[in-house]
């Protein structure tokens, strides 16, 4: 016998016939929930180790319970007294509802489930009233989670009856239940439900085999996904995005089936007038291409006739001018000679604008040769040709240029344009300078060509690179207007950019950037 019921032992009075019985003792001292006994006046007069333990008492003060502890005294049950009181007065029992009860000697509180019941003796009168307590606290917050569960499921579910379509059928295709979605978007009515069948629902559209493999898949327990054309009631035609998870007995077995259904028959509708367009669209860019085929034949006609048919009247007008000049020269007066020295000019810049336009509509039809190469050499000779032919007073600033990943004929062609352009706007200068060089960042090289010539205005800057379109009057500096159209059109084809940025009077700079080798272009 522990020491705690060797106390209560000599603390049982001898009225306590009720309790007397060894075999209900036994069972007080053995069962897991706090189990205490009063007198009818409130007395403690037995507790077994789980009150101990719940209450959390010290041993030494044990037996000073038994002469100190009344339960109509105790505050904790305080507004619980008349109820107690019914207990040995009306002989019934009572089960309090949990109360918040702060532990002996701690700050921690614990909410207690308490039971009373009155202990009678064999003429039936009230001889005692034993009360159970149970710690409720963990099983409070459990419930409270339950609750606040089945409240998120709730809502979960009302999310998903207001936008999926749920079914459940059975392992023939009847279908058991529904949601009203079905029944909004299906036509179908509950008294119909009866009846209906999954396969009902097909359109025919669909391959036998989308279900044969449907049926085989959940069938085995596992989950199938697809999308699903069906006919309504009413014969409209609707699209289904579903999941079908089977609900497997505890045997292993599936009862039924779940499907889980969202109507896309919006996306499909509009996937459909997508190929539809995509269809006119090729052939839209069949004809556009054929135009474009006739267009660039019309062009390279225009190209001949421009390079044969216009070239001989234009060198029979330079020879004939040149031959009166020199052959009559003497007999002419000077307005007749100065006359002769315009056609002579005119004529010059006409064939320099046949050129200049026959080099633009290459340009877009040539086929870029890429390959690293080393544009240095190139520049220099440019610069060697081009300053002996227009400024040899031209002082050019060469830095080192880093090999360019291009069509080396084309680029050719850009640092040409851009070399000539900047001699001749520095031709007015005392000491023209011009600048060559290079930046790198990691996606790209920017390549840039500066001088300190008369400059231009930055609000016409989108004019640039416009063929015919020119900042400065023929007068001042001659061109035909094509030389930067050129450039722009040779820089796009490598997949970079070009700009320039000036101020009148002041430098002017062009930039074209190419971008770096790629993966592909090692390929």
């Amino acid at each position: 016998m522990s020491q705690t019921n060797k106390v209560k032992t000599t603390a049982i009075k001898d009225s306590m016939t009720s309790f007397s019985d060894h075999s209900f003792k036994t069972m007080i001292d053995q069962s897991p929930n706090a189990t205490s006994i009063y007198s009818i006046n409130g007395e403690l007069l037995y507790f077994n180790e789980a009150f101990v333990e719940l209450w959390r008492i010290e041993p030494d003060k044990i037996e000073g319970l038994y002469k100190t502890y009344n339960i109509f005294l105790d505050p904790n049950f305080a507004g619980f007294i008349g109820e107690i009181k019914k207990v040995y007065l009306k002989g019934v029992s009572w089960k309090a509802s949990p109360k918040k009860i702060k532990l002996n000697n701690s700050v921690e509180e614990v909410y207690v489930g308490s039971t009373f019941f009155p202990l009678k003796k064999e003429n039936d009168e009230i001889s005692e009233i034993v009360l159970i307590q149970e710690n409720i606290t963990n099983l409070l917050q459990s419930n409270a989670e339950l609750r606040k569960n089945i409240k998120e499921i709730s809502v979960l579910k009302d999310a998903l009856d207001v936008s999926n379509i749920i079914t459940e059928v059975n392992g023939e295709g009847k279908l058991i239940r529904v949601n009203a979605k079905f029944y909004e978007i299906s036509k179908y009515t509950e008294s119909d439900l009866n009846s209906l069948l999954i396969s009902d629902l097909r359109t025919g559209n669909m391959d036998d085999s989308l279900y044969e493999d449907l049926w085989k898949t959940i069938r085995k327990g596992k989950i199938w996904k697809g999308e699903m054309e069906n006919r309504s009631k009413t014969g409209e035609i609707y699209w289904t995005d579903t999941t079908i998870v089977p609900l497997v007995k505890s045997s292993g077995k599936a009862s039924s089936y779940l499907g889980l259904s969202s109507n896309i028959t919006e996306r499909k509708t509009a996937e459909r007038e997508i190929i539809k367009l995509n269809s006119n669209l090729e052939k839209e860019v069949e004809k556009r291409t054929m135009d474009i085929e006739a267009a660039v034949g019309e062009l390279e006609a225009f190209s001949y006739s421009v390079s044969h048919d216009l070239r001989a009247p234009l060198r029979a007008i330079t020879g004939f001018s040149g031959l009166l000049k020199e052959e009559f020269g003497d007999d002419l007066n000077e307005e007749a000679l100065r006359y002769l020295e315009i056609i002579q000019k005119g004529t010059k810049q006409m064939a320099q604008l046949i050129d200049d336009l026959l080099h633009f509509s290459r340009v877009g039809r040539i086929e870029l040769k890429k390959m690293i190469f080393d544009p240095n050499p190139i520049v220099q000779e440019i610069i060697k040709k081009e300053r002996a032919e227009r400024n040899k007073n031209c002082k050019f600033i060469i830095q080192s240029l880093p090999p360019i990943f291009g069509d080396s004929n084309t680029i050719t062609l850009v640092y040409t344009n851009l070399i000539i352009n900047a001699i001749k706007f520095t031709k007015d200068v005392t000491k023209p300078i011009i600048t060559i060089g290079s930046k790198e960042s990691e996606d790209e090289i920017v390549y840039y060509i500066k001088d300190n010539g008369v400059g231009f205005d930055m609000r016409y800057a989108d004019k640039l690179f416009k063929v015919f379109q020119r900042l400065h009057s023929a007068q001042q500096f001659e061109g035909t207007g094509v030389g930067l159209a050129i450039v722009s059109r040779i820089i796009h084809k490598h997949g970079g950019r070009v700009w320039g940025e000036s101020y009148p009077g002041s430098d002017t700079s062009f930039y074209f950037t190419i971008p770096n080798k790629t993966e592909d272009d090692r390929e």
